[in-house]
């Protein structure tokens, strides 16, 4: 009787643990944006250009996203003096956030970029100092 009820327990026990069903996992992540390639940059600057021959159009080269700096490259820092403030957009023109040159060197800005509304910048995103004219709003 003993043996019974034994190998009663032992076939209820698992068929109750193989009828448990198994977490589902999460859903991905949704994909990053694409970055801009520095072959696409010059069309992409040129197009910037033609709206407004004074916009400057920046590469973001490095991000320290701890500290909310980046690094901006591919411009001439002249064109971008501190206190300067830039529009870091994706490859498709959506906003990732702004930002106010901190420091300009020979070939690059240091920026400090605010992720209100947005993202922080990422290798590949653009900066841009958009010139007399409206800044353009988060969407």
């Amino acid at each position: 009787m003993k043996n019974s009820f034994t190998l009663t327990g032992l076939v209820l026990g698992s068929l109750i643990v193989g009828c448990v069903s198994k977490p589902v996992p999460p859903p991905p992540p949704p994909p990053l944006p694409p970055v801009v390639t520095p072959a696409s940059l010059e069309s992409i600057r040129n197009a910037y250009m033609k709206a407004n021959p004074n916009d400057k159009v920046g590469l973001v080269t490095q991000v320290l996203e701890s500290d909310l700096f980046a690094a901006v490259g591919e411009v001439n820092s002249k064109d971008f003096a501190e206190g300067s403030i830039l529009t870091f957009v994706d490859a498709d023109g959506g906003f990732v956030a702004h930002g106010v040159v901190i420091k300009s060197l020979e070939s690059e800005v240091h920026v400090k970029f605010d992720v209100a509304g947005g993202r922080a910048p990422r290798v590949g995103d653009l900066a841009i100092r958009f010139e007399n004219r409206a800044v353009p709003a988060p969407k």
